[in-house]
């Protein structure tokens, strides 16, 4: 028997609309215990009056429990509008925005809205293609910010550059992240003079400041940078405020090097590592750092205290092609290598092949998430999932590994986060001897492995649930925290399909313990021996 609240050994309550159910499962010394809550349902009444929800996308979560939505709206089944809301197992349900609304400047309406970054205290950062806007399509792309209505407009194209006469925002507008203060970041290439550029912008009035353009002078003092150029949608803006970017420098000798650079919220820029350095510990120089051959994907991960996660191909090492790749953190205070391919997997079952092929995401630990290809592993181990951190390497899960709940992992879903207590939400594909396989919702903390939520399983008072929704960004962990499922509690927000409609629900753990050995930034008051408990009243 099972359900979707796991009735046999496993420590969860589960809530639907008053009804509780427990139960309890045992896998090491500590359970995990803690709460899932249906907090949305298809058939909702829509705040405006305007119809019923009657679809969820990918959801996010901030900092206090509430969950960020784009759903659509339907009136006696006839499409309506789709919008954004925001709700939590004990806020109402709010529409922040909806598709058809008038621009804060009134110069156009709100297109179709896809899944927003979230601040931690609740504040939108998104991009939308406005429609009906005075000048067509040279205006219509616009970044937005702000928690309610009115929205502030962050930049938009046709918007004139302070600091150049004439010259005004492009179309281009690749979004990178959102800080805590609410400021977006974003690639562009000027619409007169065609400058790349890279920006910030909050929404106010002098509030776009630009972070590297073309022509700017090179941190290590050789030459110029060509703009963040290189690999804009691989750029990321870190909830503290600092920046990571790729960029081409075009030396005084007129060689050209790429590099991944850090711009601080100071403005102030700095290398983080550039082809032809040597890397961390002597063993060979970085030669790539976007290989399609490796692989290696060109992501970039930044946490709030400006640590950046990379990887890269490297030359001249001692192991030759068995030892040319590596992920790395690049801190302010100096990179180090986090782990390399050929490095025997923590339980001892093969070694690191491929490292991060869908990308990875960074803590405010400085603990970075990331799967990765095995080889020589027994048993079908040939993949998992694992984290690095300063104080080394744990695994996660792998392929073949039986699973609470029963059954088998056959593959890891690119949906997945990592806070800064350590714990990991991800979703995986089961084989539990069914004709398909299925797909569960896990939760990972302290080598303890636990079954949040499984395809296939009834939750009592809702129905059976017939698929399930990843929450968070859909392109790897990268975007988190800003996109991400999980927050910094470890409270998960996920989608899924149960009694013939979309469900929306909150999984909180009762409490939270960090893993000895990986701190890496000033955490306040968090201390590895401190628990971090769920509370309501704030972060």
């Amino acid at each position: 028997m099972r359900s979707g609240c796991k009735s046999r050994r496993l420590l969860v309550r589960c809530a639907v609309g008053g009804l509780i159910v427990a139960g309890f499962w045992g896998v090491s010394e500590r359970a995990i215990a803690g709460t899932l809550t249906v907090i949305l349902s298809a058939g909702t009444a829509a705040p405006d009056g305007s119809g019923e929800l009657s679809s969820f996308e990918r959801a996010v979560i901030d900092a206090s429990g509430n969950a960020v939505v784009p759903a659509t709206i339907r009136d006696n089944g006839f499409y309506v509008k789709n919008a954004l809301f925001r709700v939590g197992p004990v806020d109402a349900l709010e529409m922040i925005v909806a598709e058809g609304d008038p621009s804060p400047d009134g110069n156009g309406n709100f297109n179709r809205l896809e899944t927003p970054r979230v601040t931690r205290n609740g504040a939108l950062a998104f991009i939308n293609v406005l429609e009906g806007t005075l000048g067509g399509f040279s205006d219509a792309p616009a970044l937005f910010v702000g928690r309610d209505q009115p929205l502030a407009i962050a930049a938009r194209s046709g918007q004139a550059i302070p600091d150049a006469p004439g010259d005004a925002l492009g179309f281009t507008l690749i979004d990178h992240g959102v800080t805590d203060g609410g400021s977006i970041g974003f690639f562009d290439v000027s619409a007169v003079d065609e400058l790349p550029a890279t920006w910030r912008a909050d929404g106010t009035a002098g509030g776009l400041v630009r972070v590297v353009t073309e022509g700017d002078r090179n941190p290590s003092g050789d030459g110029i940078l060509a703009g963040g150029t290189v690999l804009p949608p691989a750029q990321r803006l870190g909830p503290g405020g600092h920046y990571a970017f790729h960029d081409a420098v075009r030396l005084d000798s007129g060689e050209f090097l790429s590099g991944i650079f850090r711009a601080l919220p100071s403005g102030t820029l700095q290398k983080v590592a550039r082809l032809d350095d040597p890397a961390p510990g002597g063993d060979g120089t970085y030669a790539s750092f976007f290989n399609l051959v490796a692989p290696v994907s060109g992501a970039l991960a930044i946490n709030g205290h400006g640590e950046v996660a990379f990887a890269a191909v490297l030359e001249g090492t001692s192991g030759g092609a068995t030892d040319n790749v590596a992920l790395y953190l690049g801190r302010p205070s100096g990179t180090i290598e986090l782990v390399r391919k050929g490095d025997l997997v923590p339980d001892g079952n093969g070694s690191f092949l491929a490292l991060g092929n869908d990308g990875w995401s960074v803590s405010s630990r400085g603990e970075v998430l990331f799967s990765a290809r095995v080889s020589g592993a027994t048993g079908g181990a040939s993949e998992g999932l694992f984290v690095a951190g300063p104080g080394g390497v744990r695994q996660v899960a792998r392929l073949n590994q039986e699973v609470p709940g029963g059954g088998v992992i056959t593959a890891i879903d690119g949906s997945r986060a990592i806070n800064g207590a350590g714990a990991v939400a991800f979703y995986a594909f089961i084989d539990d001897g069914g004709p398909s396989s299925v797909e569960v919702l896990f939760y990972a903390e302290d080598g303890v492995l636990m079954e949040v939520l499984r395809e296939g399983e009834s939750v009592p008072g809702v129905g059976t649930v017939t698929g399930i929704r990843p929450g968070g960004a859909d392109d790897g962990g990268v975007d988190c925290p800003s996109r991400c499922m999980m927050n910094e509690r470890g409270e998960v927000v996920t989608g899924f399909g149960a009694g013939g409609g979309d469900r929306l629900a909150i999984w909180r753990p009762a409490s939270l313990l960090f893993v000895d050995g990986f701190e890496s930034g000033n955490l306040g008051g968090w201390s590895s021996s401190q628990s971090l408990p769920v509370s309501r009243s704030g972060p």
